[in-house]
């Protein structure tokens, strides 16, 4: 299919899509990137409130302020894990766990999603396919007795290294050091691994990558509190990011998919 800004010609039908005149075309940012451009017009702007039903208690971020502590998480979480390893989230939907979200995408970390409902097996089934590095949760959930789970399956998972309790999140962003340079991360990086329900066997992870498409035009300023990224080498990235400065590697410059996602070179099917 061909893509094009022009208008069409009366009777071509050989084009399925046209663009229009003047439109801007489709690109490709991250989650860490989108969530800068969105902070540089708009500062003040709420951007996330927390859904609790005490309303005078809910806890408020502007995009300024969320875009300040997504980057405190994110220098918190290179202090303990490196650029594409990955982490787990096993919370329900509080406000820490946006936090963790686009702190891990900032800091270029794969984050995988787990379902708190999950009971012990599940849950070491999701933890050790993934080869979770680190897991962030909460203490327990609707009875389910999460930190409790998670401690009695350290020794059946070698790959984890440690677990931190949202309820300890403020003096874990604390832990970060503010001069620490940001990763460059790049569209194609994987972002999340979700793993599918389970009906019809074992739940299988499926890789999301970081890319977020918008037809806004590219914005060439990055945050003023961002670092200069890492250099690492890389033969191709979509993102318009110089050779040679790209940290994570692109998938397409030969980065391996996750174990969890892999059998082969294509992710599982979702189905089940």
């Amino acid at each position: 299919m061909t893509l094009s800004a022009q208008s069409p010609t009366p009777g071509d039908t050989r084009r399925s899509l046209w663009t229009g005149i003047g439109a801007d075309r489709v690109g490709e940012f991250t989650v860490g990137s989108l969530l800068q451009r969105a902070a540089m017009p708009a500062p003040d702007t709420v951007a996330l409130v927390e859904g609790i039903p005490d309303r005078d208690a809910r806890r408020r971020w502007t995009y300024a302020e969320l875009l300040a502590d997504a980057e405190r998480a994110a220098r918190a979480l290179l202090g303990r894990f490196a650029p594409g390893e990955r982490i787990a989230v096993w919370a329900n939907n509080i406000p820490e766990w946006l936090l963790l979200q686009t702190g891990a995408a900032l800091a270029g970390l794969t984050l995988v999603t787990v379902d708190p409902a999950l009971r012990r097996n599940e849950v070491a089934h999701v933890l050790g396919r993934s080869e979770a590095t680190g897991v962030f949760l909460v203490r327990e959930y609707r009875g389910n007795p999460m930190a409790e789970t998670v401690a009695g399956l350290r020794d059946d998972l070698p790959a984890l290294r440690g677990a931190v309790l949202f309820e300890d999140w403020a003096e874990f962003v604390d832990t970060g050091d503010p001069a620490a340079a940001l990763p460059h991360v790049c569209p194609d990086d994987t972002a999340q691994i979700q793993f599918t329900s389970g009906t019809t066997g074992l739940r299988r992870g499926r890789c999301c990558t970081i890319a977020a498409r918008s037809t806004a035009p590219a914005c060439p300023t990055a945050s003023s509190s961002a670092s200069a990224p890492a250099t690492r080498s890389s033969t191709s990235c979509r993102c318009s990011t110089p050779p040679g400065r790209c940290w994570p590697p692109c998938r397409r410059s030969g980065r391996a998919r996750p174990t969890c996602c892999s059998r082969g070179s294509t992710p599982p099917s979702t189905s089940g």
